[in-house]
């Protein structure tokens, strides 16, 4: 068999066509998976988020899973790929999630967390995930994460291993052929005692012990002729696996190799990190292959192509990004790599420069190439999108370089307020993030001591009542605005 080389579709955030998955047609689909094929891609990971949904589910969550039974098929039958679906250990929607249509709806608004101790409770959750599955279950497997989204204050890895063996049943009566994935995180109890903390009105710290993934583990391995495989993402987890000897169930998974999430959606191109991220790959072990994610997928096609490169062996010297540009849009590869290299040097005036012929480029006949179902076949809308893209860009690194030499950065801010509102309009994610925008800006806001600014701020790191996070963004365009 082919070793497994992945691209997990993350649905978390409810944000605008077509840059949030939640939000993409089965043409849409078709076309994105038409060019991760083309890039060597043969696994599909897609966390549907069945957690928001409520019991009865709405007519647009019975919608979303018709569609995505239609995808699985598809992904199965047109591609060749093998296909999973991810799911929290221990949550539903809550009393509220029927109040939102399914593509809109904010997570933490809308989940509740059920008691692994309870046994009503589990029998009620394995009940509505069984009648939500039924729309999902000719795909090849089930993916329960050992941490967010789910958790439960106090309980312990026991009880995950029983909510593990119960969808483990829930697999083998809807379709025997699938196999359950165990996806080690940060680990059961380990995510619950953060939670306690959080929720107790401390300083919570997650701290990780990897006795959480070994009971886990060390549980699976009493019954090797169940149908079970692990997602494994650190160093930690590897090194379990192989005092364990079951490598030859794995499949590597450097979380954040391409994306990180949550993020402001911009488009990354890191060679370094993508090999340095791959770095950790058991080569020459018996795994079954490697996986990447992304949370906006239609903007990362860089590192989604960086990471197939480095996953089959490649090397930065042999990195072709303009081939592969060239193939996106015919003619248009070398203006798309300096978009990118700007990007990623957070250059200010090549960035405003590549973004002004963006703008030139006529777009009435753009041409399609081998890998534009990458961009929903709309290379408008790309090369639109890294224009707006370089702008915010280069305003942010402006504001930053103003407030870092002395200066209050009230020029500069009206700038990023502009340009971050503009992208902001187009892509409509408005909700919490960390990565390259948070590394760059917070630091410069909290340098300035704006008391608007800063409350807003502090709500990024309330962990004690996530929903505040939902809908942050515009609210901090407003406090920069004043």
């Amino acid at each position: 068999m082919n070793p497994l080389l992945g691209m997990y579709v993350h649905m978390h955030w409810g944000y605008a066509y077509p840059y949030a998955a939640r939000t993409w047609s089965l043409e849409d689909w078709r076309a994105y998976a038409s060019g991760l094929h083309a890039l060597g891609y043969n696994l599909v990971m897609i966390w549907p988020l069945t957690e928001t949904m409520p019991d009865p589910p709405t007519a647009s969550d019975v919608a979303h899973l018709e569609k995505l039974g239609n995808v699985i098929t598809m992904l199965q039958r047109e591609f060749g790929m093998t296909v999973l679906i991810t799911f929290g250990a221990n949550t539903i929607g809550n009393t509220h999630a029927a109040e939102y249509p399914f593509e809109t709806r904010p997570f933490f608004r809308t989940d509740l967390r059920l008691n692994p101790a309870d046994p009503s409770a589990m029998d009620r959750l394995m009940r509505f995930r069984a009648s939500l599955y039924r729309y999902l279950a000719h795909a090849d497997g089930i993916v329960v994460i050992d941490s967010d989204p789910g958790g439960y204050a106090g309980s312990t890895n026991a009880e995950f291993t029983a909510i593990l063996r119960r969808h483990l049943k829930l697999l083998r009566d809807a379709n025997p052929e699938a196999m359950l994935w165990y996806w080690l995180w940060v680990g059961w109890e380990s995510y619950n005692r953060f939670w306690e903390q959080a929720e107790k009105g401390g300083d919570a710290k997650l701290e990780v012990n990897p006795s959480d993934w070994a009971e886990v583990v060390e549980d699976l391995c009493t019954t090797p002729d169940d149908p079970w495989r692990l997602l494994v993402c650190w160093d930690s987890h590897r090194q379990l696996t192989e005092r364990l000897g079951v490598e030859d169930r794995c499949v590597y998974f450097p979380y954040g190799a391409v994306e990180g999430e949550p993020t402001v959606p911009l488009t990354n191109c890191d060679p370094a990190g993508v090999e340095k991220a791959l770095s950790g790959y058991p080569w020459g072990r018996p795994y079954l292959g490697c996986m990447a994610n992304a949370q906006t997928h239609i903007v990362q096609l860089p590192n989604t192509c960086l990471f197939t490169h480095f996953a089959r062996g490649g090397t930065p010297e042999v990195a072709d990004l303009a081939g592969f540009a060239e193939k996106l849009i015919p003619g248009q590869g070398s203006l798309i790599v300096a978009a990118w290299q700007a990007l990623a040097d957070r250059a200010i005036e090549p960035a405003r420069a590549v973004a002004e012929e963006l703008l030139r480029v006529p777009k009435r006949e753009l041409p399609h190439g081998e890998f534009s179902g990458l961009l929903m076949h709309d290379p408008t809308r790309f090369l639109d999108d890294l224009a707006l893209q370089l702008a915010f860009s280069a305003d942010l690194s402006d504001f930053a370089a103003a407030v870092e030499a002395g200066g209050d950065g009230t020029r500069e801010m009206r700038g990023l307020v502009a340009s971050w509102r503009a992208w902001t309009e187009r892509t409509r994610f408005v909700d919490a993030y960390g990565g390259p925008v948070m590394d760059r800006l917070h630091p410069a806001l909290r340098t300035l001591r704006s008391p608007a600014v800063d409350a807003v701020l502090a709500d990024f790191d309330n962990w004690r009542n996530p929903a505040v996070r939902n809908g942050i963004i515009p609210r901090l365009l407003a406090a920069m605005g004043e």
